[in-house]
């Protein structure tokens, strides 16, 4: 595991220590990696290229006339 790995896990680690990991979903190229370590694709291969991360923000506010992302 490289520096950056590490730090993503660190990362993850502290969100969800925050109770953040429920509201949202990691995509991206750091999701790949994490779907090749854990074998859930054979022969996949991760195609890292950024070393930002990007997440998925469940809308945990949405009404029916539409979604927002802020409490009113």
């Amino acid at each position: 595991m490289n520096t950056q790995e590490r730090e993503l896990v660190r990362f993850l680690r502290l969100l969800d220590g925050l109770g953040c990991l429920q509201h949202v979903m990691l995509i991206g190229s750091w999701a790949e990696l994490l779907y090749e370590r854990a074998g859930l694709l054979e022969g996949f291969e991760p195609s890292k290229k950024t070393m930002d991360i990007d997440f998925l923000v469940r809308n945990v506010g949405g009404t029916s006339q539409g979604p927002f992302l802020c409490y009113r």
